[in-house]
Protein backbone atom coordinates (compact mmCIF):
# COMPACT_ATOMS: atom_id res chain seq x y z
CA UNK A 1 0.00 0.00 0.00
CA UNK A 2 1.69 3.41 -0.57
CA UNK A 3 -0.53 6.53 0.69
CA UNK A 4 0.83 10.18 0.59
CA UNK A 5 -0.41 13.67 0.95
CA UNK A 6 -3.64 13.83 -1.30
CA UNK A 7 -3.38 10.50 -2.97
CA UNK A 8 -1.17 12.26 -5.46
CA UNK A 9 0.68 10.32 -8.29
CA UNK A 10 3.31 13.09 -9.86
CA UNK A 11 4.49 13.19 -13.23
CA UNK A 12 7.30 11.30 -13.84
CA UNK A 13 10.33 13.79 -14.40
CA UNK A 14 13.56 12.53 -15.88
CA UNK A 15 15.55 14.74 -13.23
CA UNK A 16 13.99 12.45 -10.44
CA UNK A 17 12.44 14.66 -8.46
CA UNK A 18 9.26 13.44 -6.61
CA UNK A 19 10.58 10.24 -6.87
CA UNK A 20 9.13 7.94 -4.09
CA UNK A 21 5.74 7.50 -5.71
CA UNK A 22 7.42 6.53 -8.94
CA UNK A 23 9.39 4.36 -7.32
CA UNK A 24 6.91 2.64 -5.49
CA UNK A 25 5.38 1.89 -8.82
CA UNK A 26 8.22 0.48 -10.00
CA UNK A 27 8.88 -1.46 -7.82
CA UNK A 28 5.44 -3.03 -7.06
CA UNK A 29 4.78 -3.41 -10.90
CA UNK A 30 8.55 -4.61 -12.13
CA UNK A 31 9.52 -6.95 -9.29
CA UNK A 32 6.95 -8.11 -7.24
CA UNK A 33 4.65 -8.85 -10.58
CA UNK A 34 1.94 -7.17 -9.15
CA UNK A 35 -1.31 -8.33 -11.15
CA UNK A 36 -3.38 -5.38 -10.06
CA UNK A 37 -3.41 -1.86 -9.10
CA UNK A 38 -6.72 0.05 -7.55
CA UNK A 39 -6.26 3.67 -7.09
CA UNK A 40 -8.30 4.57 -4.20
CA UNK A 41 -10.16 7.82 -3.65
CA UNK A 42 -11.92 9.43 -0.55
CA UNK A 43 -14.40 12.13 0.53
CA UNK A 44 -13.25 15.25 2.62
CA UNK A 45 -9.24 14.96 1.34
CA UNK A 46 -7.28 17.14 3.65
CA UNK A 47 -4.87 17.87 0.58
CA UNK A 48 -7.60 18.72 -1.24
CA UNK A 49 -9.44 20.23 1.03
CA UNK A 50 -6.41 22.85 1.58
CA UNK A 51 -5.88 22.90 -2.24
CA UNK A 52 -9.54 24.70 -2.47
CA UNK A 53 -9.09 27.01 0.49
CA UNK A 54 -5.09 28.06 -0.63
CA UNK A 55 -3.39 26.58 2.27
CA UNK A 56 -1.03 24.95 0.49
CA UNK A 57 2.53 27.19 0.92
CA UNK A 58 5.56 25.96 2.57
CA UNK A 59 5.36 24.88 5.78
CA UNK A 60 9.12 24.60 6.30
CA UNK A 61 12.12 26.04 5.21
CA UNK A 62 12.80 22.67 3.28
CA UNK A 63 9.23 23.21 1.50
CA UNK A 64 8.76 20.00 0.85
CA UNK A 65 4.76 20.01 0.93
CA UNK A 66 4.37 23.69 -0.69
CA UNK A 67 6.34 21.88 -3.75
CA UNK A 68 3.89 18.78 -3.72
CA UNK A 69 0.65 20.72 -3.51
CA UNK A 70 1.87 23.01 -5.96
CA UNK A 71 0.78 20.25 -8.34
CA UNK A 72 -2.11 20.08 -7.43
CA UNK A 73 -3.09 24.24 -8.27
CA UNK A 74 -3.81 24.54 -11.77
CA UNK A 75 -7.13 21.89 -11.21
CA UNK A 76 -8.15 23.56 -7.62
CA UNK A 77 -8.11 27.17 -9.31
CA UNK A 78 -9.73 26.11 -12.12
CA UNK A 79 -12.30 24.52 -10.06
CA UNK A 80 -12.26 27.40 -7.72
CA UNK A 81 -13.35 30.02 -10.27
CA UNK A 82 -16.10 27.51 -11.98
CA UNK A 83 -19.49 29.22 -11.08
CA UNK A 84 -20.98 26.32 -12.10
CA UNK A 85 -20.04 24.11 -9.20
CA UNK A 86 -21.44 25.22 -6.39
CA UNK A 87 -19.14 25.79 -3.23
CA UNK A 88 -20.54 22.93 -1.37
CA UNK A 89 -20.08 20.80 -4.39
CA UNK A 90 -16.61 21.91 -4.90
CA UNK A 91 -14.53 19.07 -3.13
CA UNK A 92 -16.03 16.13 -4.72
CA UNK A 93 -15.37 17.91 -7.71
CA UNK A 94 -11.96 18.20 -6.94
CA UNK A 95 -11.68 14.73 -5.45
CA UNK A 96 -13.12 13.03 -8.84
CA UNK A 97 -10.79 15.55 -11.26
CA UNK A 98 -7.47 14.53 -9.24
CA UNK A 99 -8.34 10.90 -10.01
CA UNK A 100 -8.81 10.99 -13.16
CA UNK A 101 -5.10 13.05 -13.45
CA UNK A 102 -3.50 10.56 -11.28
CA UNK A 103 -5.03 7.29 -13.14
CA UNK A 104 -3.69 8.82 -16.46
CA UNK A 105 -0.65 9.78 -14.81
CA UNK A 106 -0.07 6.52 -13.42
CA UNK A 107 -0.12 5.11 -17.20
CA UNK A 108 2.45 7.92 -17.65
CA UNK A 109 5.24 6.65 -15.63
CA UNK A 110 7.73 5.72 -18.12
CA UNK A 111 9.67 2.77 -16.34
CA UNK A 112 6.09 1.32 -16.47
CA UNK A 113 4.48 2.13 -19.35
CA UNK A 114 5.05 -0.58 -21.02
CA UNK A 115 4.49 -3.37 -18.61
CA UNK A 116 1.55 -1.61 -17.88
CA UNK A 117 0.30 -1.50 -21.40
CA UNK A 118 1.36 -5.26 -21.63
CA UNK A 119 -0.52 -6.71 -18.57
CA UNK A 120 -4.21 -6.55 -17.58
CA UNK A 121 -4.90 -4.94 -14.22
CA UNK A 122 -8.65 -5.25 -14.31
CA UNK A 123 -10.45 -2.12 -13.42
CA UNK A 124 -9.13 0.66 -11.60
CA UNK A 125 -11.72 2.01 -9.35
CA UNK A 126 -12.28 5.22 -7.75
CA UNK A 127 -14.10 5.08 -4.36
CA UNK A 128 -15.43 8.20 -2.97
Amino acid sequence: MLRNVANLVPPSFPDYQYQATSAAIEFAVQLLNVKHIVILGYAHCGGIRNVLNGKCTSLSSGDFIGRWMSLLLPAGEAVTKNKLIIPLKRQTALERIFYSLFTAEFGNISMVKGTYRSRTFGNTRCLV
